[in-house]
């Protein structure tokens, strides 16, 4: 059952928009699961799409939100309930309360999430109606981004390049229901060909590999080959 992830769809409360077309949608874990790090570290990244990094205010909760996400010891965060109108300041307000919760209330990180994709959307569609287009490329991209964070955690957790990845091209469940394969393309890193990368369990440990996307498909095994390499293929179809 395709189930997308509760920020996103909170995202497309806020835009007023419905489905989006995305192969990975098909593929498990189903919705996503982001740590409530992750939950945060996405939320900063739609804030900067968002906002405008040059306005003072903006900028300095944000970079607040960062220094909490980096150094969770010197947190003394928001307190209390807040109402949050739809002005920009509000959105790096969310962003800033999603990080502070990441560390000190992890339950409710998801919560503050939403209403920040909620939130930055219904700003984002309160442009003309000719930049509506906005809200639907934002929302695309957010989608991709899901996907990408939740990749970079699983890669991080196994000493891999988290930050390296670009797109994601291929996803399985693993053990417990989380993520346990990944195919992905990477950002270059000055190795010739090694634009590809696989972290999967072979022989009971977590592996990565890079390179080519030959080699990179080879090392999947053929069970699970013949259901990735569809998605793949449709996934580089999309993406181009």
């Amino acid at each position: 059952m395709v189930a997308l992830h509760p920020v996103l769809l909170a995202a497309m409360q806020g835009a007023r928009r419905r489905g989006l077309d995305n192969p990975l949608h098909a593929t498990t874990p189903s919705p996503p699961w982001l740590a409530p790090k992750s939950l945060a570290e996405l939320v900063l990244w739609l804030a900067d799409r968002v906002l405008d990094p040059a306005e003072p205010p903006e900028a300095g909760v944000l970079a607040r939100a960062r220094r909490w996400l980096a150094t969770p010891s010197e947190i003394v965060g928001p307190q209390g309930h807040a109402k949050y109108p739809v002005e920009r300041l509000s959105v790096a307000m969310l962003a800033e309360r999603t990080a502070w919760r990441a560390h000190k209330n992890p339950a409710a990180t998801v919560t503050a999430a939403k209403a920040a994709a909620r939130l930055a959307l219904t700003l984002v569609r309160a442009v003309p109606a000719h930049e509506l287009r906005s809200a639907a490329s934002l929302l695309r991209a957010m989608d991709e981004r899901i996907f990408c964070v939740e990749a970079g955690a699983f890669l991080a957790e196994h000493d891999a390049p988290a930050d390296r990845v670009r797109e994601v091209l291929f996803r399985r469940a693993g053990e417990h229901g989380r993520l346990g394969l990944v195919v992905v393309r990477l950002d270059p890193d000055g190795q010739a060909g090694a634009d590809h990368g696989v972290l999967l369990k072979l022989h009971g440990r977590y592996r990565w590999f890079a390179g080519s996307r030959a080699d990179a498909l080879a090392t999947v095994p053929d069970a699970v080959l013949d259901e990735a390499l569809p998605v793949v293929e449709a996934r580089e179809r999309m993406l181009g």
